[in-house]
Order: structure tokens, then C-alpha cells, then sequence
């Protein structure tokens, strides 16, 4: 629906829920839903996150909450107690009239906004920046709109992986690969993807991460193949890099866990496997809030 529909609905509810999941998205969000519902009367009920820590205050003018439990418990007292919904309402609404008008905040924004940055300053005007995009790889310009749509390289990438997975030719795959490689050579997804196909797949996935040693695929990738070709230990030291890059990802553990059971190793296999499982439990946790 629209805006106005959407504040007519907030001035009609008591209370306001914002359950919000973990992740690395809803942690670089603003706190603009905890602002709403308290301008429209609302008490709020939030996900303790990162967005809400500088405006949300406990039982003062928001009900924070770690888990499910302690939700139920919020939405409960709320709906019991109604001089606790007032007081955390009240408090809510100060808290938008004295900190969060956008009146108050004028001069700081047209500041921020006003030419004489790095950016305004090499383009004063918005046809400088049309000009400038038109003239990038994969730009379709009609008349005064500007689309980016793929550039040679993407097209390449993608019509490798078809060639690879779904018409299985990993000759053509291989030529389109090396062609993405000399177009773009900083980019790594042709080493990874084009390890498939190449002569020496160890040599191109160690060319994938040369060039970018964060790419979790990667590492993973090297050591499933140091596995295939029987070199347990650069297996392991890969799976671990993959660990350590992302701690709360579940493959690398799996992988790891895999390659202890083949040799014998159930007990530490084990530890990994239960790790592995924590992580799940966790994340399914919370999917379900």
C-alpha cells in the first residue's frame, strides 16, 4: 500500500514489534521503525541489534529482548500493565521531540548535502555524472534514463558456468574463463569458476585466492581438492582458512569433519560435527523469531 496508509495503520496499533534477525544486513540498518512507532504512540518491542542500541533503552521507552522467550514476556507485561505501556509510550515520544525532529537537524543535513565534497566538487552538475556513467563497460543509454545491464566479463562468467554445468563442456567453459582472465585480470571469479576445467585445478584456485584471500568458496574449493588428490594436511590448513574467515558458517567444519572420519579420526571428527550442528541449531533459532 501506500505511505499514508501505511501511518494511518500505525496510528492504530498499542504496540509495535520488530523482530528482527541477526544478520550482518539488519545490523547495518537504521532505528527508523523504533522512531515511527513511537511518533504514532506505539510501545515498541525490539530484537536487541546494533541499529537500536543509542535510542532504544530498556523498560524506559522500548521493551528490548534477546530471545523468544523473553519477547512473550515483553508483549505480555505490555498488554497486562498498562502504566508500563504508557510510561515506555511517553518516554518513547519524548525521546523523537527532543533528539529525532527533523527541524532540529537542518543546518547538519544541508551541510552534508551542500557542494564543496571530494564528489560535488569534480561534477557540479547531474548531466557530468550521466556523461560519465554512460561511457562504462555494459551502460544502455535511451535518451535521458542510463541502464547498467552486464558487462563482456559478467556475460563471460555466466556463459562459462553454462557451458560447465549445464551443457557439460568444459572445453568451451575453459576458453570462456581464460577470455574473462585477460579481460579482467584482477578479477578472481574466473580462477575459481575455471578451476573446473583447468589442466592444474590446484594451481587455478591458488590464482583465486592470491587475488582474493577473503573468498570463503575458494578456500573451500582448494580443499576439497587437496582431499581429491590426497594432501590431507593442505586440506585441512584450507578448510580451517575458510573457519576462520567466517567462524559462524557451518561448510568448512562439515568438510573438515569429513576428512577426519576417512582417516580415522572420528573423536576430533566429532567435535567438528557438533560445532557444525551448533551453528545450524542456532541460525534455524533464529529463523523461527
Amino acid at each position: 500500500g501506500s505511505i499514508a496508509a501505511y501511518y494511518r495503520f500505525l496510528m492504530q496499533i498499542d504496540i509495535g514489534l520488530i523482530p528482527m534477525r541477526d544478520t550482518a544486513f539488519n545490523r547495518s540498518r537504521s532505528d527508523i521503525k523504533f522512531v515511527e512507532y513511537a511518533a504514532a504512540g506505539a510501545a515498541a518491542v525490539i530484537r536487541k541489534l546494533d541499529p537500536y542500541d543509542e535510542s532504544a533503552v530498556h523498560e524506559e521507552n522500548a521493551f528490548v529482548f534477546e530471545d523468544e522467550t523473553q519477547m512473550i514476556s515483553g508483549l505480555k507485561r505490555l498488554c497486562q500493565d498498562r502504566a508500563f505501556w504508557e510510561r515506555l509510550t511517553a518516554q518513547a515520544r519524548t525521546y523523537v521531540r527532543r533528539h529525532r525532529l527533523q527541524r532540529d537537524h537542518v543546518r547538519e543535513r544541508l551541510a552534508f548535502y551542500r557542494p564543496g565534497s571530494s564528489v560535488t566538487a569534480k561534477a557540479d552538475r547531474a548531466g557530468d555524472w550521466f556523461l560519465k556513467w554512460s561511457r562504462v563497460p555494459g551502460a544502455v543509454v535511451q535518451g535521458r534514463h542510463l541502464q547498467l545491464e552486464s558487462t563482456r566479463f559478467e556475460q563471460l562468467v555466466h556463459d562459462g558456468l553454462v557451458a560447465l554445468e549445464v551443457h557439460r563442456d568444459p572445453e568451451r567453459a575453459g576458453r570462456l574463463f581464460a577470455e574473462a582472465g585477460t579481460l579482467e585480470p584482477r578479477q578472481y571469479l574466473p580462477y575459481l569458476y575455471g578451476a573446473e576445467c583447468a589442466a592444474d585445478r590446484s594451481a587455478s584456485l591458488k590464482k583465486a585466492l592470491a587475488l582474493k584471500p577473503d573468498s570463503i568458496k575458494s578456500w573451500i574449493v582448494l580443499g576439497e581438492q587437496m582431499v581429491r588428490i590426497s594432501k590431507i594436511k593442505e586440506a585441512m590448513q584450507a578448510f580451517e582458512s575458510a573457519a576462520v574467515l567466517f567462524p559462524e558458517y557451518e561448510a568448512p567444519y562439515l568438510r573438515a569433519a569429513e576428512l577426519l572420519e576417512q582417516i580415522g579420526q572420528k573423536g576430533d571428527a566429532r567435535k567438528l560435527q557438533d560445532r557444525a550442528q551448533e551453528l545450524i541449531d542456532r541460525l534455524n533459532v533464529k529463523s523461527e523469531m
